[in-house]
């Protein structure tokens, strides 16, 4: 694609924003994404890999935004950032648990989920299989590291007892192999560190019943360190729990950290007892009345 028709690209999205804007739309309310999305089905159609059919891919993605609104509140280039890289690495969002889209103040995160490594890792000429396993306490379990590394996990019969490890074992094509090993208390540390956000957990960690696939990705991303890794899981890894701004597939993506700075808060009006939507406040006024300055 030349620079001038990526340049038109941006320029209807930005057009399709406009119009948004102007159509009946008061003038403080954002945009509405689910609109934008339709505009733009072209465009996430050009991201996806040819087997994924785009009008069922965007009618996931409108499905993300009626099931989380406040994924509305937040930038459109940090929406298309996310939805459009996650096309191009051919991953649901959804029942099919590949990638999460995190609403995080006025921007979104893009999560990549265990199945969603899984899908990559699979596509690999380099990678025989991957599995990951949770240990609990009543099972039989040995591992060692080493020049003789081994590990061996037999399940109980009746009572397993409670979880106390999770493991990632990728065998490779060439026969060799890497596994690691995490205690809960080591998952949940990680947790802790990487899954909260001003004090809260955020995303799939925020849901216990995702606790044990976002473990089993935690210690696959540590087996993998010692694989040979694609092109393609390569852009995954650099764009995993990132902030991706842009509005088209060819545009180069501004790729940051969230914000831990960010206060993620609910306004009151103190007249009305209405609660602000955040799109109702420039960032400043937000974060000043969050903090209840």
């Amino acid at each position: 694609m030349t620079a001038i028709q990526e340049d038109q690209g941006a320029d209807k999205a930005r057009q399709a924003l406009a119009e948004t804007k102007n159509n009946g739309v008061v003038a403080n309310t954002r945009p509405t994404l689910r609109e934008l999305v339709a505009t733009q089905q072209a465009e996430i159609a050009r991201a996806l890999p040819g087997t994924v059919d785009a009008a069922r891919y965007v009618r996931i993605v409108q499905t993300e935004l009626r099931k989380n609104p406040r994924l509305m509140e937040c930038s459109p280039e940090s929406f298309l950032g996310a939805v459009l890289t996650a096309a191009q690495l051919g991953l649901e969002f959804g029942p099919m648990q590949q990638a999460y889209l995190v609403p995080y103040g006025r921007e979104i995160q893009l999560i990549i989920g265990y199945k969603g490594w899984l899908a990559l890792m699979n596509r690999s000429a380099e990678i025989q299989s991957v599995s990951a396993r949770t240990v609990y306490a009543n099972d039989t379990f040995e591992y060692e590291y080493g020049l003789d590394e081994n590990l061996v996990h037999k399940p109980a019969t009746g009572d397993r007892g409670k979880p106390t490890h999770y493991y990632a074992v990728i065998r490779k094509t060439n026969g060799g192999r890497s596994f690691a090993v995490m205690t809960r208390e080591e998952v949940e540390r990680h947790r802790d560190r990487y899954g909260k956000k001003g004090g809260k957990l955020t995303g799939p960690w925020a849901d216990p019943e995702q606790f044990e696939p976002m473990a089993w990705k935690t210690v696959f991303l540590r087996a993998k360190t010692w694989v040979p890794t694609s092109a393609e899981a390569q852009v995954a890894q650099d764009m995993d729990t990132r902030v991706i701004k842009r509005m088209t597939v060819d545009a180069e993506p501004e790729v940051t950290e969230p914000d831990d700075d960010v206060v993620e808060a609910e306004i009151v009006d103190d007249q009305t007892g209405e609660v602000k939507s955040q799109s109702d406040l420039d960032d400043e006024e937000w974060v000043r009345q969050a903090r209840g300055e």
